[in-house]
């Protein structure tokens, strides 16, 4: 399975940790400053998500860019940040599919996690140095959990639609390939597993006989 979609990377722990009883002293994350609302928006956002952990605060968000910045040590956007971006885009793509069908509600949680990343109103900037894309992974993070199967699905519905339209000589854009196909063809490929498998693990050959020894 890829990576992007097993190994979690983890996010800084203090995101997931109680609010503190004292309001916090962190309120901005390089020049940009936090305020209260945009964070309480925002928890709205990542309830409607599914994120059930503490709703966040300035200081604890402003307190896990600081430690992303300060552990990629000007080499890029945190590997946690790019593994989540990169699940991000198999929702996108899984939603521009006009061949897939999402099934329970997992379609509805994509969309509003895409449309949240893609939008004009964020938490933060996305031009900021190093953790501007903070809060598109934290809404990732609390949408993954609804999600994880069905990007799975849809990235094995690719595969598969990828090499039945090469064995007919098709293009993908002009190759009719639907959902139930593709559980059609895994459950060949099931098929023909076992079948190697016992092959593998048998022979067509009948047994010996047994060899008599005179003394």
């Amino acid at each position: 399975m890829n990576a992007m979609l097993t190994a979690t990377i983890p996010l800084p722990a203090i995101l997931d940790q109680p609010s503190p009883m004292a309001p916090g002293r962190r309120h901005c994350i390089e020049n940009f400053h936090l305020t209260a609302a945009s964070v309480d928006r925002f928890n709205a956002l990542l309830a409607r998500l599914g994120r059930r952990a503490a709703p966040l605060d300035c200081d604890r968000l402003a307190t896990a860019a600081r430690e992303l910045r300060d552990s990629a040590a000007g080499t890029g956007e945190p590997a946690c940040i790019l593994q989540r971006m990169k699940r991000l885009e198999a929702a996108a793509r899984m939603l521009d599919d006009i061949q897939w069908e999402p099934v329970d509600d997992a379609g509805n949680v994509a969309s509003l996690m895409v449309h949240y990343a893609t939008g004009r109103y964020q938490l933060l900037p996305n031009t900021l140095p190093t953790v501007g894309h903070l809060d598109d992974a934290i809404a990732v993070e609390a949408a993954w959990p609804s999600l994880q199967y069905e990007v799975a699905s849809f990235l094995d519905f690719c595969r598969v639609r990828s090499m039945e339209a090469s064995l007919r000589g098709r293009d993908i854009g002009g190759f009719n390939f639907s959902r139930d196909d593709w559980e059609d063809a895994r459950q060949a490929e099931y098929v023909l597993e076992k079948q190697r498998r016992c092959i593998r693990e048998s022979s067509y050959l009948p047994q010996l006989a047994t060899r008599f020894i005179v003394h």
